[in-house]
């Protein structure tokens, strides 16, 4: 008999629709201001007609709500608010737009802050060491006239450590004529555009995501930007850049004596729209704003950021972001852009983070594991991730420029030319050019300027010539070289400038014929030798499409958006693309479509994976749908994907029933909760296992007490827990934890006691599981993993010490994850209820995959039901 494994999987998303949609339209260089604007009061106009027909209901104004229209490479884009889903020949159509006017249309798009949950962290400032800070403080502290911008989820600015760092604006400071405060009189004292912004500026306007009103405040831009996210990202990033040192308590920042302007533009979720985080970089340019902190990011990346970016590096901006968090070699934006530095993630032991993104657009690491910085409320607490990571750089930046004013390009290259070589000699993949060094660089002060002024980064041709232009100064210099290679981040080199003996300055260096090349992703990179022995090096990803843009669909299932019904599909692209799902219902006329952009709606994102849904207010229950795809290349290249031919045919779920939700009487602190209640105690009474947000090394065990309190009953010190049990069968419970990738076992000290010892463990190489006796013997086994794709069994005796009896290997295809077990989880069960348990596991490629568990620690795989989704997953 043959047996099927099924997987029934049911989505639920839990955002809401957006109820308004922006679009971003950029007329071309030759269109004068009074033409827009006249377009502008056309749209506008619309309004007073009667349009009951189409039922529109919109807004125009200039970028960021007219701040952009003086600013000469940005005074031609404007901003469409629209209460409909429009595709972009509709708004040509409706809109009456001339499409040779328009150098591109593209709906706003939605970032999320680069964000680790707390994990494993050390309460020490062991980064402000490994930089050299303290040396580099007797050079300088910073000056107070170098601001950093820091675009977040706000600041906490009543904190104590943080509350007298904050730029304030003089010119919304005083009394006014009428004897008001000037801070909060309702006047635009300054004549600035922005009413009392005294000390920032909250962006947030999300009218396009309706949530909950207990949520926060995020609707509306105001002159209040504080910190509301549950995590403090912003305000942990405030503390890293520039937090009050030598004031008896709290934390030293690595610049203490410089500003920051606080610029919130993301909501309490970490969310952020594309056009707000647009308007905090041209309001921080306007202010004077020296360096731009950006620890957020996605995969996709967007014209319109692209362009603001742009205007704020000619403007001398020294732009840092966060390379993120999915261990991943893909470009991250805006890190990923030419004119901003990318920080990756290292640990103190000089480690690269094994979440830290990697490949040619990253420039260096710094510290970003377990960082010890400020948090909402006035507490302290540890900060993980490529976002604790930026702000060392950042503020870096702001020291340098603190001794002189250099251009943003001479202080990318003063940090990265004087970073402590980590991994290969130069230049690497994992590393960059190296980890931070503060004391050096300030020391150093050697002004370099390396870069690529063309082609920029994801630059599209179907050219046959590619006119290569760089600019290589520097005071070290012996010679250039310049290779080209195949893929994001090639293994393999070939060289077109060998011995480049002269520098340059925004000078024509090669022109390479194109005819013989496929059409892929190509890698330029450029390397400069110099005689202090040093090499600097910079690289540049190009993309040639000539052909038709090929893609396969991964997925097309029923799904649930909270209990409306829709359809999600997925699809993946081996070139950068945007992907459209056309869909009608049976019976009706015309086709609609949605662009696959995740939880966002009608984007138009650039990227290789996709998924989205439809809009569920447009399906119905129990209902049969046609649907299609389109896929549109860098060029603007389209093709049409079907099912041999013919639509896709897709029947949508029935109604569902929900359980009405409850609030109890009782709560807990934010933090991490393990899985589920145990019972210590006795069987009567719950205990539960939890790690504050504000205190995350310590997991405290609290017993639930019949007046809905809970009472503390012990508390654990770097010590996770992973998995519960009496393992032994001696009456007494055990737990298993780690720490990092330490594993320990740990056993009740007498029955019922809910105190805890150490029992055995596994010091630094493996992370652990579950324990369970899944090989039915009777004798429990832990699994743990030990590499990045290998997985180790122990038996576990009666006393707790472990045997090693099985390695298990990942067998699946290689694909952009490398197959890396990312996070330790895993499920036994027997799908085809043959007797015989198996080992299921996801890969970060997205390959589900699973073994038959046999006698004798025989891990056999699964080779017929191997799924392989092509998600960016986490096991």
């Amino acid at each position: 008999m043959k047996y099927n494994l099924i997987f029934i999987s049911v989505f639920f998303i839990s955002l809401n629709l957006q109820a308004q949609n922006n679009y971003f339209i950029k007329f071309n260089s030759n269109i004068s201001q009074d033409q827009i604007n006249s377009k502008i009061i056309e749209i506008n106009a619309t309004q007073t007609e009667s349009n009951s027909a189409t039922n529109i209901t919109l807004q125009a104004d200039f970028l960021s709500k007219g701040l952009a229209s003086k600013i000469e490479p940005l005074r031609n884009i404007i901003k469409l608010s629209i209460d409909k889903i429009l595709d972009l020949d509709s708004i040509i159509n409706y809109f009456q737009i001339n499409r040779n006017e328009v150098e591109y249309i593209q709906p706003a798009r939605t970032y999320r802050i680069n964000s680790i949950p707390n994990d494993s962290l050390f309460a020490t400032q062991w980064a402000l060491t490994k930089i050299d800070a303290v040396n580099a403080w007797n050079i300088t502290k910073g000056s107070s006239s170098v601001i950093v911008g820091i675009i977040d989820t706000g600041i906490d600015y009543e904190h104590p450590d943080l509350k007298n760092k904050l730029f304030i604006n003089q010119g919304e400071l005083g009394i006014d004529i009428n004897g008001n405060d000037k801070r909060f009189n309702g006047i635009d004292d300054d004549s600035n555009g922005f009413i009392d912004d005294y000390m920032g500026w909250d962006f947030t306007d999300r009218n396009g995501f309706p949530f909950d009103s207990t949520g926060g405040d995020y609707l509306n831009w105001d002159n209040d930007p504080m910190d509301e996210n549950i995590y403090s990202h912003g305000t942990a990033v405030a503390g890293i850049i520039g937090a009050e040192s030598n004031n008896l308590y709290g934390i030293a920042g690595v610049a203490p004596n410089i500003k920051f302007l606080n610029l919130r533009a993301f909501d309490p979720d970490g969310f952020g729209e594309e056009d707000d985080v647009a308007s905090a970089i041209l309001y921080a340019v306007a202010n004077g704003v020296k360096v731009i902190n950006m620890s957020f990011g996605d995969y996709s990346f967007s014209y319109v950021l692209r362009d603001v970016i742009r205007y704020a590096y000619s403007q001398g901006v020294v732009l840092v972001a966060s390379s993120g968090n999915s261990n991943s070699s893909a470009p991250h934006y805006p890190s990923g852009y030419s004119e901003v530095i990318s920080v990756g993630n290292s640990t103190r032991e000089d480690y690269i983070a094994s979440s830290s993104n990697y490949g040619s657009t990253l420039d260096l690491v710094a510290p970003g594991t377990s960082i010890l910085t400020t948090l909402r409320k006035g507490a302290y607490g540890d900060f993980n991730g490529t976002s604790a990571a930026a702000p060392f750089v950042s503020a870096s930046a702001a020291l340098i420029l603190s001794l002189n004013n250099f251009s943003n390009d001479e202080v990318k290259q003063i940090i990265k030319s004087t970073t402590d070589d980590l991994n290969e000699v130069g230049w690497d993949m994992r590393s960059g050019a190296g980890r931070l060094n503060l004391n050096k660089a300030l020391t150093s002060l050697s002004t370099s300027v390396i870069k690529f002024n063309f082609p920029l980064q994801d630059y599209a041709t179907k050219n046959d010539t590619l006119n290569i232009v760089a600019t290589v100064l520097s005071p070290y210099f012996l010679r250039y070289e310049l290779f080209w290679g195949t893929g994001l981040n090639p293994t393999k080199w070939n060289n077109l400038i060998n011995n480049g003996q002269y520098q340059i300055s925004s000078d024509s260096i090669y022109s390479l014929n194109l005819s013989s090349f496929a059409d892929s992703v190509y890698t330029l990179r450029l390397v400069i030798h110099q005689s202090n022995g040093r090499t600097l090096e910079e690289r540049v990803n190009f993309h040639i499409d000539r052909k038709i843009p090929q893609g396969e669909v991964v997925s097309i299932i029923p799904a649930y958006y909270g209990d409306k019904p829709t359809i999600m599909a997925a699809f993946y692209t081996p070139n950068p693309s945007i992907v459209r799902m056309y869909y009608k219902k049976t019976g009706e006329v015309n086709f609609q479509s949605v662009s696959l952009d995740g939880l966002a709606t009608n984007n138009q994102f650039v990227k290789k994976l996709h998924y989205g849904f439809i809009p569920p207010q447009f399906v119905s229950y129990n209902s049969n749908y046609q649907i299609y795809f389109e896929i549109e290349n860098l060029l603007g290249i389209k093709n049409i994907i079907t099912d041999n031919g013919s639509n896709f045919l897709v029947t949508t779920n029935k109604p569902i029933s929900q359980i009405a939700k409850h609030e109890m009487d009782f709560s807990l602190p934010p933090g991490l909760l393990f899985e589920e209640p145990v019972n210590l105690l006795s069987e009567e009474v719950n205990e539960v296992f939890i790690r504050e947000i504000n205190n995350s090394t310590v997991t405290r065990i609290l017993s639930f007490g019949t007046d809905n309190s809970f009472i503390k009953v012990d508390s654990l010190t770097e010590r996770i827990p992973k998995d519960f049990g009496d393992w032994n069968n001696n009456g007494k419970k055990n737990l298993l934890t780690n720490w990092g990738r330490s594993t320990y076992l740990l056993e009740e000290n007498t029955p019922n006691s809910g105190k805890f010892k150490n029992i055995s463990s596994i010091e630094n190489n493996a992370w652990p599981i579950l324990i369970d006796d899944v090989d039915k013997d009777g004798i429990n086994e832990l699994l743990t993993i030990v590499s990045d794709s290998i997985i180790n069994v122990y038996k576990v005796r009666n006393d707790l010490t472990l045997d090693s009896v099985a390695t298990v290997r990942n067998y699946t295809p290689k694909s952009f994850g490398k197959n890396v077990f990312d996070s330790p989880s895993a499920l036994i069960i027997d799908t085809d209820n043959d007797g015989i348990n198996e080992l299921w596991l996801v890969d970060a490629d997205g390959d589900i995959f699973g073994y038959n568990i046999l006698p004798n620690n025989n891990y056999v795989p699964i080779l017929n039901k191997v799924i392989r989704t092509e998600f960016s997953s986490a096991s």
